[in-house]
């Protein structure tokens, strides 16, 4: 479902974004895709994402641009799965922020074709275009496999093996579980790697047996 918090020259307030998220969380929503953010904490923000994640939802949110390791909100938030941007090459995008706390995923972020306004298509640089990748596939995963796994929340739905084997902190232990197969990239800065999205499917469906 998508949700306008935004007006159309980017700006907004922070009243509109909370009632977005309660709006999907209390309307069936699975996954949250968030691709904005901002420098300040906010302790609203911060009710309303736990409230997401506490009711089974995902929350998926971008670094930001900024080419630095900096925090930035909600990506930095506990259980949300932020997501830093890599080139066509699977390097670091020049542009991305790699958390503080770290990253926990990268996706391509660089030429996305994507809609554009007057019906038209165009590319587009930034982890706002990495984000709803990871989401995507969250979502794709819950949609295809989510009857058939046993589990009490929607956040381990993707929680298969990693090729890195690593374990998480626990203080984003959820947001670990929800991460999907990912190719792995020898940048610290990238977290468990870029996104996998093929992989993550046949992980699955070798998980339950499936032809």
């Amino acid at each position: 479902m998508p949700l306008k918090s935004f007006y159309a020259d980017g700006t907004g307030y922070n009243s509109d974004i909370l009632r977005a998220i309660y709006y999907a969380t209390n309307h069936g929503a699975k996954v949250i895709n968030m691709s904005f953010n901002y420098t300040s904490y906010s302790p609203e923000l911060d009710k309303a994402v736990s409230y997401a994640t506490q009711n089974g939802v995902v929350c998926v949110a971008a670094a930001g641009n900024s080419g630095l390791k900096a925090t930035v909100y909600p990506a930095a938030l506990n259980n949300v799965i932020d997501v830093a941007s890599t080139s066509n090459t699977d390097r670091p995008s020049t542009f991305s922020n790699y958390g503080a706390p770290p990253v926990w995923l990268a996706a391509p972020g660089e030429g996305v074709m994507t809609t554009y306004p007057f019906g038209t298509y165009a590319a587009g640089w930034g982890t706002s275009f990495s984000a709803p990748l990871v989401a995507g596939t969250t979502a794709m995963m819950i949609s295809t496999y989510g009857a058939q796994v046993s589990t009490g929340s929607s956040l381990s739905l993707l929680g298969i093996s990693l090729s890195l084997g690593a374990t998480a902190p626990s203080t984003k232990s959820q947001a670990a579980n929800a991460l999907s197969h990912a190719q792995w990239i020898s940048a610290p800065q990238l977290g468990y790697g870029r996104l996998d999205t093929y992989q993550a499917e046949q992980a699955w469906r070798s998980n339950l047996g499936l032809q």
